[in-house]
């Protein structure tokens, strides 16, 4: 793919997830792609994964909008930069169990790095800084209720 389709290719994930439209992802996701979050260690598997993962992060932001604020795209896949702004109003569901929605409004800068085979999404990998993430749920304080319950 040229360098200008995978750019598009890449912006579809956050149009879908802005507008709530999910099964808009399926049309650019590869069946065996693998979306892999780096920091939790989460992966999700397929369109239906992807779905999922979008859902997810909507579930506990109902509100959430994404801004992209870079893209670097090569022949074979893409790098976007990009931030999240939302309340927590839902409970987001976590590896470790669910965190309880803080009814706070913030925001958090990701980036993901895209793999494209023949026009589709095969791969992604999510980073973003978990600590001011955690501080943002002030995990510390679900973590010290936790114990004193």
């Amino acid at each position: 793919m040229s360098i200008d389709q995978n750019r598009e290719i890449v912006r579809i994930p956050y149009e879908a997830f802005n507008d709530r439209d999910f099964e808009r992802v399926s049309a650019v996701v590869a069946p065996d792609a693998t979306v892999a979050n780096v920091v939790t260690g989460e992966r999700y598997e397929g369109p239906a994964g992807f779905r999922q993962y979008l859902q997810t992060w909507a579930a506990a932001f109902p509100d959430a909008r994404l801004e992209i604020t870079n893209i670097v795209a090569g022949e074979h896949g893409a790098a976007v930069e990009f931030t999240g702004r939302g309340t927590n109003t839902g409970p987001l569901m976590t590896p470790i169990g669910e965190i309880p929605p803080t009814g706070r409004r913030g925001e958090q800068r990701f980036c993901d790095v895209y793999d494209i085979t023949d026009g589709k999404i095969s791969g992604v990998r999510t980073y973003f800084d978990v600590v001011s993430l955690l501080a943002y749920f002030d995990v510390a304080s679900l973590m010290r209720e936790l114990r004193l319950s």
